[in-house]
């Protein structure tokens, strides 16, 4: 898609039908869908609702209910803001010494958000306070995605250092289980869950 003659990235929100637009210059645009199928988007209409001057702003997520938006910015680290009214949320704010957030995802409930980073860590968060509640350590290199399994107890995290690894989260912490794939010949960019939890794609 292209807005101001600038790629752009789009992410729609189903339950809502809105429609989330990611601009090569960081700005986050928000509007309502056509209600007519094969209408196209009239860029004309979106309103910004945030926009990082520095440029290194991206990857924008909804929440599972569609109510936020977070976004990873170089800057000040995972920003949350309300879908609608583009209000700021409680941010996510961690060391930026060791390195920029690279994947956010929200628990299947909304209830924590993880995300990966360059710095081979990942964090779990809780949203409501913007406190980090554990981190999982294990990778050795960077980790380039994170995605939460619908049964909410199991995290999937891709590196890297060539690995995929499944994570225990169910316990806060405490006895967090890992199980590493192998296999990959290069570092691995993305996993995701299937619907049903069953499969996991790298």
């Amino acid at each position: 898609m292209l807005v101001d003659e600038q790629d752009a990235a789009v992410l729609v929100d189903e339950q809502d039908a809105a429609v989330l637009v990611d601009e090569q210059d960081a700005a986050m645009l928000v509007d309502e869908l056509s209600e007519k199928q094969g209408v196209p988007l009239d860029v004309s209409k979106l309103v910004p609702f945030f926009y990082d001057a520095s440029g290194l702003a991206h990857t924008p997520v909804y929440s599972p209910d569609g109510k936020e938006v977070s976004v990873i910015s170089a800057q000040n680290g995972v920003l949350r803001f309300d879908a609608r009214t583009g209000a700021s949320l409680t941010s996510l704010i961690g060391d930026k010494d060791k390195g920029m957030a690279t994947c956010i995802a929200y628990s299947p409930l909304g209830g924590r958000i993880a995300t990966s980073s360059e710095d081979t860590i990942a964090r779990i968060w809780d949203p409501s306070t913007g406190n980090i509640l554990f981190e999982l350590i294990r990778h050795s290199a960077s980790i380039t995605s994170v995605a939460y399994s619908p049964f909410r107890h199991q995290l999937a995290t891709s590196s890297a250092d060539k690995t995929v690894r499944l994570w225990d989260v169910l316990r806060e912490g405490e006895e967090v289980k890992d199980f590493l794939l192998e296999g990959h010949e290069g570092s691995v960019l993305c996993v995701a869950y299937s619907p049903d939890g069953k499969f996991l794609a790298s």
